[in-house]
């Protein structure tokens, strides 16, 4: 058992993602450039959400989301 975690592209606004695939807890991602993430369920981060994200990953804040498709 374990976690596998790899970057892809996000298909709501194309930009990479984290996504990872845990053995025991099922497949999860998040995008910090539009907010969407998936776990065990689908939603969208609020671009305050977002930017607290971005600084995890020592990203610049965004003045807004990128649009989703």
């Amino acid at each position: 058992m374990g976690t596998h975690s790899y970057t892809d592209v996000c298909p709501k606004c194309g930009e990479m993602m984290d996504k990872w695939t845990d053995t025991r807890n099922g497949d999860g991602g998040e995008c910090v450039e539009c907010g969407y993430f998936f776990y065990t369920k689908e939603d969208t981060r609020t671009l305050e959400e977002v930017n607290e994200r971005r600084i995890d990953f020592e990203l610049k804040p965004l003045k807004e989301l990128k649009k989703q498709n």
